[in-house]
């Protein structure tokens, strides 16, 4: 890993991470193993309707695929691997790169090797063909039954070199691309360790490293079906790279130290010289008489090799982020073009401007799956904000659910926990701090406002949870794991203020409004009720205790949790009486999320994205449940569509294809009202009231008789019931003019009339 070329000890958790993984979603592929659209939980019949999984919750799309480990560059092109995807990136415009083609190879990129018109890649050895970069396929692989669980990959002329974690290395006959074999059909060289790590070919020599050898291996592969091992005489373990008949040697013996060896006489490498690096590196990268030092969440050194007999690090560049990192986040691999470096780093692609070092000035980076989305936000225009913890805010477009598209990213110098949208602006709540981005330009979402809380997090709570965010109105609520509530006053994106702070009752999960209380879970402890009649004012009201506690939503006169009793649901017969009406089992591992559209309700538990049926009050049921091989971490709502954000590996969107026929009758039958504003005619004010039958993103504007949009008065989620709001518009002329409340898909316009 690191392009399978890791060697350090803290990678080595990580390569057992991912080898558990992949065997892990190899023995859920199995017979008696359930996958997506084979529910485990048994279909409950539903008001004499025959359901199939077809029928219901089905995947359309996905963003991101998953790790990004591996990337190398030629010419003005990335080869990037984001999961089990290969991307083709033309980076020729940093700021404006341009995805040129991609191909599902099936399994995680670990290493690749890009070869004339092929492109090599491990731990499942497959060769995809490049001659067409917008169209990549894949003509042969084999699978890593017959290698073992592989990283290590070097091409020499017709013979690919594989190495595996028993520290076997294989020698594949690849002069017929589509049919690649095994030499021999088993490994022909063993190296004095386990796992190799490293391989690099000069003329007729192999040059092997392992995690936990003593020093490096030496074969001679003249004869590549019977390759010869020779003494074992330099290095420790490392990683190695080769330019001219020079073989760079990062060892991780005792010093983190950068080698140089003569290799004119490929079987007797001399050493010339050395450096001390920043720290422990896991992946070489070189370009002309630049060597690129991959150095895990360190960053990574630039070393100038022009001179061997004294190279030396000419810059060290720190990771992006100013507080420490997962070590699992820095850079793990590198490809260097022309004046552009490309740093895969588990979580991301990243671009650096090589003309502007030692600086760091990143111009483009790419999310893959690797950040865990801690939460999801979306618009009426098909947006979704995805709170992406080290991955920073991405902005997708899903108005293709087939193909999903990064349009904007914002990515501060700390993890991102929540994010909510109201209007043109996007809260963004981090480890320290709220900040208020401005999203007219989607593509460009700039900071225009900060809170800083000044209280300290705690990520070892044992909850998972580091914050909670909700928007009514002018108000944020924000609720941090440090026991606190905040009330912050939005009116004025650009100037935030915190207008109140009281202490929770335990680490706050879940934050919803019904009427003028705002109801707070806290993790296993209750639930907090707060008078919020007054704006930004937190005068709280009691409590109400429920045993495991975990999330809640409120709508109307019902409020929704979830809890060690599973989903239930109760009547609000006053602000601290609550009425037990129903409950279903689910499993334990929740998260905190519940969100209520018609007479269905969403949340996700373990591995499973769970549909409820709410419409029988007394007997809320499981109605549809849809698994996923990885944990799901969050998800969002909009229209026919679920986006359920998997822990460590993606985005998935899914068509609720069922539930759109019964939403949009069940809406024909509630209310969707838009009344008439009073008075009409106005001035200088009127009240405009609507009624909606259930919470969803309502958008309510006034058009001129031009048909021009000339105001928004409503643009977020709202929870069902009846809204009112006062319209003052002081910069219109007098004239007719119409409003339009939208909701879901449906709409509905009045006219009135302003005279001054």
């Amino acid at each position: 890993m690191k392009n399978c070329q890791i060697l350090s000890k803290e990678v080595s958790t990580l390569l057992i991470f991912c080898l558990v993984s992949t065997i892990s979603e190899t023995l859920m592929a199995q017979p008696g193993f359930p996958v997506n659209n084979k529910p485990p939980i048994p279909i409950p019949a539903h008001k004499n309707i025959s359901v199939s999984p077809s029928d219901t919750l089905s995947q359309v799309g996905q963003w991101s695929w998953g790790q990004s480990l591996a990337v190398t560059v030629r010419d003005n092109y990335a080869f990037i691997g984001n999961g089990s995807l290969l991307q083709i990136l033309d980076i020729s415009n940093p700021v404006a790169t341009v995805n040129v083609g991609q191909v599902d190879v099936g399994s995680e990129i670990f290493q690749m090797v890009v070869s004339g018109n092929y492109v090599y890649l491990t731990p499942a050895f497959s060769i995809i063909d490049i001659t067409d970069l917008t169209n990549p396929h894949l003509i042969s692989a084999i699978s890593s039954s017959y290698l073992g669980f592989t990283g290590a990959i070097a091409i020499w002329g017709n013979y690919a070199f594989v190495g595996n974690i028993l520290g076997e290395i294989f020698t594949i006959d690849v002069s017929d691309r589509t049919q690649p074999e095994i030499v021999g059909g088993q490994s022909n060289m063993l190296t004095q360790g386990f796992f190799v790590g490293s391989i690099a070919v000069y003329d007729t020599v192999l040059y092997a490293s392992t995690t936990d050898g003593t020093s490096a291996d030496i074969f001679d592969i003249s004869n590549p079906a019977s390759p010869v091992h020779l003494s074992t005489s330099f290095g420790y373990r490392g990683v190695m790279a080769i330019q001219g008949h020079y073989l760079y040697y990062a060892d991780q013996g005792v010093d983190n130290e950068l080698w140089v060896y003569d290799i004119s006489q490929p079987f007797l490498p001399r050493y010339i010289s050395g450096t001390n690096l920043s720290s422990l590196s896991g992946y070489l990268a070189i370009k002309d008489s630049l060597v690129f030092a991959c150095e895990a969440s360190a960053g990574f050194d630039v070393i100038d090799v022009a001179d061997t007999s004294n190279i030396h690090v000419l810059a060290h560049v720190p990771f992006r982020y100013s507080f420490p990192p997962p070590l699992d986040i820095g850079p793990v691999s590198a490809g260097v073009g022309s004046t552009s470096a490309c740093l895969a780093s588990n979580n991301g692609i990243w671009l650096v401007d090589m003309t502007k070092l030692p600086a760091f000035p990143t111009d483009y980076y790419l999310v893959t799956g690797w950040a865990s989305t801690y939460d999801i936000a979306t618009d009426t225009s098909n947006h979704a904000f995805l709170a992406e913890e080290y991955g920073g805010l991405n902005i997708l477009d899903f108005s293709t659910p087939s193909s999903p598209a990064l349009r904007g990213q914002y990515i501060p110098n700390e993890a991102v926990r929540a994010v909510a949208v109201n209007r043109n602006s996007a809260y963004v709540l981090c480890d320290s701090d709220l900040v208020v981005l401005d999203i007219s330009d989607i593509s460009s979402p700039k900071p225009i406002g900060e809170v800083v809380f000044g209280d300290t997090i705690n990520d070892n709570n044992g909850f998972g949870e580091l914050g909670c965010l909700a928007i009514y109105d002018s108000t944020a609520y924000v609720g941090r794991n440090s026991g606190k509530l905040y009330a912050i006053d939005v009116s004025n994106s650009a100037c935030p203020q915190i207008k109140d702070i009281t202490p929770t009752i335990g680490i706050p999960t879940a934050i919803s409004m019904s009427g003028n209380y705002l109801y707070v879970g806290n993790a296993n402890t209750g639930i907090q009720v707060f008078n919020v009649s007054v704006p930004g004012r937190l005068y709280e009201s009691g409590s109400i205790m429920i045993s495991g506690m975990g999330g809640l939503s409120a709508s109307g006169k019902n409020l929704f949790t979830l809890s060690d009793s599973g989903f239930s649901k109760y009547n609000i017969v006053d602000s601290l009486s609550i009425e037990w009406i129903g409950s279903c089992k689910l499993g334990y591992d929740y998260t905190s999320q519940i969100k209520i559209v018609n007479n269905f309700a969403y949340t996700s538990y373990r591995n499973y994205f769970v549909t409820i049926d709410i419409g029988n009050a007394a007997a809320p049921t499981v109605f549809y449940s849809f698994y996923g091989p990885y944990g799901f971490s969050s998800f969002g709502i909009s229209g026919n569509l679920a986006l359920l954000g998997r822990v460590h590996n993606s985005l998935l969107l899914l068509a609720d294809n069922y539930l759109t026929a019964v939403r949009a009758k069940t809406e024909l039958r509630e209310n969707f009202e838009l009344s008439q504003n009073y008075p009409n005619p106005f001035n200088p004010s009127t009240r405009i009231s609507y009624k909606i039958p259930y919470t969803g993103e309502v958008l309510l504007s006034v058009f001129d008789v031009a048909g021009r949009e000339v105001m928004r008065l409503v643009e977020g989620v709202q929870a069902a019931g009846i809204h009112q709001i006062e319209f003052n518009p002081k910069n219109l002329s007098s004239g007719a003019y119409f409003y339009r409340l939208l909701l879901g898909g449906r709409s509905t316009v009045k006219k009135m009339e302003l005279i001054k």
